[in-house]
């Protein structure tokens, strides 16, 4: 086993899609995602827009930006146990036992959940307790299977069988909302009502089981995959969020579900797609595909052994396919009269429903291809809590959780603890701790500054880890808004 080469392996694919989960803003970061009821303005929308409600300022986006990498395996300190380390000598003083680099991926691979949000410059503003927000989303869930490294780690052993179902995603989407806050007594409610546009959706997922194994007589597998795309869709997504007002002795409690509501419509007469699709068409070429309709793709590993290499047959030894589809969720729907000999030959019946071959029955699948595609905005419940001392610091604490696990939500429970010191004005300090979620540890440092109106924010965070040898990525962030009291 050549550890150098597993290291560059490992190293490609991190710097090939190198960007990170980021925060909503650089105080948030700076906090580390400690927020719910210390956002503020525009900036609480998609945290809790309850806090709305206290506000008597104006607050004007000027510029965010950020930038960061994340993964769940490498760190500078695994690569220091694995650079040089002897993987199969236990008697070396280098050995490092092939199980615990294996266990260092958790039973799910490499994986890579990342989002990038970018606010518009100028157009995300708030005036007291009414907010407009306008925001590019930009989401990429992707990994390699834990049975690829098993296999460089400890070859193929006889009756073993390795699982290679991938799930991959890519989502670029708009997102458009208005956000309204009221004050009761004692206690703060608030909404956001979002426009979401879809633009652009690919996914890859798995069709019945994929696998590769080997017996005593020969080495064999199978796979079959669906890639989806979708150009064009629309949908609602609603925020709501609960804040009491901060008591005499400066605590406050807050919390909110974001995306209670959030689909998108993918459909063909999406006004996006529309005026594209013979630009997508041209440039795809023979990769295109129409509303609703997949690219299946398949391979059949049929008993290689040793013998399988002499002779005239060992071209077919591997057998692959590819050809357009489209799901029918039944029986009664497949146009069975209108199917050719080889049409009815690539038909596959499937959990999900029966892949029938769309490259001439396209037209003939009116009822499947011309219903909406859907996708889901991940959902996130928030609870906060916080204690101020006028003029002097903030602390405050999150407990986050998501309902599932892709497009960089996590229903693992995160808990984080972030501190914000004002008695420095107009200099503020801030760092925050967090532990569990997918990061499962992670340490941050921030600052702000203003001059007048003008507030300059930085953070930055150590995802994976509490310091740099164990970091498994970070964020860097950058924001500069204006905030203006206004005056009864």
């Amino acid at each position: 086993m050549n550890i150098k080469v597993f290291s560059k392996l490992i190293i490609l694919f991190i710097l090939n899609i190198g960007y990170s989960q980021i925060n909503l803003d650089a105080r948030m970061l700076g906090l580390n995602g400690s927020y719910t009821n210390l956002a503020s303005g525009y900036q609480c929308v998609g945290i809790n827009p309850a806090n709305l409600a206290s506000s008597s300022n104006r607050t004007l986006n000027i510029i965010n930006t950020s930038f960061g990498f994340r993964n769940n395996f490498f760190s500078l300190a695994t690569y220091n146990d694995i650079s040089g380390a002897n993987l199969e000598d236990s008697l070396s003083f280098d050995y490092y036992p092939k199980i615990d680099l294996l266990n260092k991926f958790d039973g799910i691979g490499l994986r890579l959940n990342q989002d990038f949000i970018l606010p518009y410059p100028l157009l995300n503003f708030s005036s007291k307790n009414i907010a407009f927000t306008s925001q590019i989303k930009f989401s990429i869930d992707m990994g390699i299977p834990e049975a690829l490294f098993d296999l460089i780690l400890f070859g193929n052993p006889i009756g073993k069988e390795f699982s290679i179902a991938v799930e991959e995603y890519i989502v670029f989407n708009q997102e458009l909302g208005f956000s309204y806050a009221k004050k009761f007594n004692g206690f703060m409610l608030g909404t956001s009502i979002k426009y979401l546009m879809g633009i652009f959706y690919m996914g890859v997922e798995e069709v019945n089981s994929s696998y590769i194994k080997t017996d005593i007589t020969a080495f064999t597998g199978q796979s079959q995959y669906l890639i989806q795309q979708a150009i064009g869709g629309s949908g609602l997504g609603l925020d709501i969020g609960f804040s009491t007002e901060e008591l005499p002795n400066g605590i406050k409690i807050g919390s909110s579900i974001i995306n209670l509501l959030g689909t998108i419509k993918w459909t063909q007469s999406n006004f996006i797609r529309s005026n594209l699709e013979n630009t997508i068409s041209n440039a795809a070429g023979d990769y295109y595909l129409r509303q609703n309709e997949m690219l299946y793709y398949s391979f059949l590993i049929d008993s290689i052994n040793a013998g399988s290499f002499s002779g005239s047959g060992s071209d077919s030894l591997i057998i692959s396919q590819n050809y357009n589809v489209v799901i029918v969720s039944d029986s009664s729907l497949v146009p069975w009269h209108l199917l050719s000999s080889d049409d009815s030959l690539k038909l596959i019946s499937s959990d999900i429903g029966y892949l029938v071959p769309s490259e001439t029955l396209y037209d003939s699948l009116t009822n499947d291809t011309d219903s909406p595609f859907i996708t889901r905005e991940p959902a996130y419940f928030r609870l906060g809590i916080s204690k101020r001392w006028p003029e002097n610091a903030i602390i405050a604490g999150d407990l986050i959780t998501g309902f599932s696990n892709r497009l960089g939500s996590s229903d693992k429970w995160r808990l984080s603890i972030g501190t914000e010191i004002l008695r420095f004005n107009p200099f503020i300090i801030r760092f925050g701790y967090a532990l569990g979620g997918y990061e499962k540890s992670s340490f941050s440092l921030g600052t702000g500054y203003h001059i007048g109106p003008i507030w300059f924010d930085f953070g930055f965070a150590l995802k994976g880890g509490l310091n740099i040898e164990n970091a498994k990525g970070f964020d860097l962030s950058l924001g500069v808004t204006w905030r203006s009291k206004i005056k009864d």
